[in-house]
């Protein structure tokens, strides 16, 4: 498991740490909390969802997480 570097809404990066990571497998045991960041992070590269703000990028990761890990059940 690696640090995941993407790419913000002001162009700057967040570093989304192993930390997290882990801490997000602890909470979603059912994903492949790795596959769903890599995934996100193509979605924000490519344009399909809109890139967030270093204040709002975990919250809406957790969401985003959240609501996988329900559809997963």
């Amino acid at each position: 498991m690696n640090d995941i570097e993407v790419v913000l809404r002001d162009g700057g990066s967040y570093t989304i740490t192993k930390e997290q990571i882990s801490y997000w497998i602890y909470l979603y045991p059912n994903l492949n909390v790795e596959d769903e960041i890599t995934y996100l992070k193509e979605l924000w590269t490519t344009g399909t969802i809109p890139r967030k703000t270093a204040k709002n990028i975990n919250k809406f990761i957790n969401k985003w997480l959240s609501n996988q890990s329900k559809e997963e059940k």
